[in-house]
Order: structure tokens, then sequence, then C-alpha cells
């Protein structure tokens, strides 16, 4: 935008982010005929306003007014990834640990539930587990439902341990190799595009949370996994 000064029309051009409700931050490059260009820095908070100016140079030229209009887009883009996304992530790792403390009993028992749905199929399965073995058949290597870590995460974890990437059982997800297995006929799998922790042998580990199923399986003697969101339909094999 422009303003009118002392010193004649000043061109302005600047970013504006807000660091909470209460304080914002600012930089800006002024280019004017007779001040030349000038980096604004500004900081506010509960209306008190600090701003601190930089001579880039006193002069109008095509490298400064080009350094000038530069340097706020990148200092902007900078403030947003080093200082905005990791507060606006540790805000909402803050929500979900008192979301996860205020269920932890509630988690419990549903997987105490779960857990015994999966020792009565356990009989049913080790016949469905032999019958496809014999033919080649489907077989549910791993099944793994919940709030599963990215790729990038788990690779790091299994280089460290010297192990596959392969997502495991833990605070947030639960084992379903055998539900799964169980809800198998005939070699093929179909689970439709509803919540998955209202099937058989699964529950909710996660409260609030985006899930999703890992699913490791054999066919014909090859190993294939997928991947699905939580109400995303899937049919096995592929």
């Amino acid at each position: 935008n422009g303003q009118v000064g002392e010193r004649g029309m000043d061109l302005v051009i600047g970013v504006n982010r807000r660091i909470s409700e209460r304080s914002a931050f600012s930089c800006s490059c002024v280019v004017g005929a007779l001040r030349g260009v000038t980096l604004k820095l500004g900081l506010s908070r509960l209306g008190q306003e600090l701003s601190i100016p930089i001579i880039l140079s006193k002069e109008l030229s095509a490298r400064s007014v080009a350094a000038g209009t530069v340097v706020p887009a990148v200092v902007g883009a900078l403030f947003k990834m080093l200082w905005l996304r990791p507060r606006k992530e540790a805000r909402r790792q803050r929500k979900v640990d008192r979301e996860r403390a205020a269920n932890a009993e509630r988690i419990s028992q549903a997987r105490r539930e779960a857990q015994t749905d999966v020792e009565l199929m356990q009989f049913a399965v080790n016949r469905k587990r032999q019958l496809e073995e014999s033919r080649g058949g489907l077989i549910i290597v791993k099944g793994i439902f919940g709030r599963i870590p990215p790729m990038s995460r788990r690779r790091a974890a299994a280089e460290a341990s010297g192990g596959d990437d392969w997502p495991t059982e833990g605070e947030t997800t639960v084992d379903v190799t055998i539900p799964l297995q169980y809800l198998l006929e005939d070699s093929k799998l179909q689970l439709f595009n509803s919540a998955k922790s209202g099937l058989p042998g699964f529950c909710d580990p996660a409260p609030g949370e985006e899930k999703q199923l890992y699913v490791l399986y054999r066919f014909k003697g090859r190993l294939h996994e997928a991947l699905i969101g939580d109400r995303q339909p899937l049919i096995m094999p592929l």
C-alpha cells in the first residue's frame, strides 16, 4: 500500500503475522524517493507497539528495492516455519495429551473388552488360518489400528533399532491382526466406509484423533501392505 508523509509518497510492502490473541509481528519495506529503502520490524502487544527501522539504502536502486521487497516475504515465511507452526503444533499436542489423560480409563476399558473378543476369536481364527495356508490364500501377517506414526518417524526408529519400519502396537495403536483374520471369508476381506473401532476385536485407542488402519498380508505366497483412513473402505486382496 502507499502512504504520504513529510518526505513525500512512500510505498509500503510487508507482512503481518499474529503470534497470539494479544500479540502480532510485522515486517515491512518502505520505499521512498527521498528516504530510500528502509526495513521496519514491528511488534505489538496489548495496544503497545515497538518499531525498529533498518536503513537498507539511502538511495533508490533496482538492487535495494528488490532486496527490500523480498526480505519481508522471506522473513514472514521463516517466522511462520520456525515460530508459528511449532507453537501451533505444541498447542495441539498439549490438547491431545489432556484428552488422552481424561480418556485414559475409558481407553483402558475398551482395550480390555477388545482383548476379550480376541480371545473368543482365537479358535476360529486358527482354523481359518490353516485353511488359507493350505490353499495359498489370504493370511493377515500384521494389522495395526490407531494413530500410526508417519513413515519417516517409523523408518528412523527402525534404523536405530535395526528392525523393520512396520507399525507396532503402542499407546495410540492396537494390534488387530487376529480380528482381521477372523473377518475374512474365502480369501477375501471387505471393510466398509465406517469407523473401524466398532468392528469385533477393535477399539478406539486415540479418541478424537485421526486414525488409520495398516495391514500387512500374504496372498499367493507374496507379501503386500495397505494403509487406509479410519472411514475408508478396504477390499483385499488388492
